[in-house]
């Protein structure tokens, strides 16, 4: 039976590193010895195996996260389409364009119809409320949030 002996030269580093794992696998029978290798193998492998996991679930609710922004994005784009073209038409009307009243209250209908469906998705209502009270800088609590949700509650 031949044995595997560590190097003469007991200053090296990788002999002395290797050392005990030599040793060991000097006292043990063949079998043993593929035995122990196998389930150091199988350790490893099924550390790896379960960070991927890990990963992989992290991942998951992240994906769900985007996907439930998304699901919001699209109202909300509405509302800043509505919003913007509301602009538009008050700036005309402001302008001196009476013409344009009509307009301006058929836009505002519209725009109050889709800030009351983007603040009845789930979440969004606190959300508003967040913002609101961070755009609250004289302290008075009449933001321009509030009064959106005074005006669809």
């Amino acid at each position: 039976m031949m044995r595997c002996f560590p190097a003469r030269n007991p200053e090296s580093i990788v002999n002395a590193f290797f050392f005990p794992a030599i040793a060991l696998l000097n006292r043990l029978r063949y079998n043993a010895k593929f035995l122990l290798i196998g389930g150091v193998a199988l350790l490893a492998s099924g550390m790896l195996i379960a960070q991927i996991f890990v990963q992989v679930r992290e991942e998951v609710g992240f994906v769900d996260s985007e996907l439930r922004g998304v699901q919001v994005l699209t109202p909300a784009m509405q509302v800043l389409t509505l919003m913007q073209q509301h602009r538009g038409l008050s700036s005309g009307l402001l302008g001196g364009g009476e013409a344009l009243r009509p307009k301006v209250v058929a836009k505002t209908a519209e725009l109050d119809a889709a800030v009351g469906e983007l603040a009845g998705r789930p979440g969004m209502l606190a959300a508003m409320r967040v913002h609101a009270v961070a755009d609250d800088d004289d302290g008075t609590g009449a933001g321009s949030y509030n009064e959106c949700l005074e005006d669809n509650n």
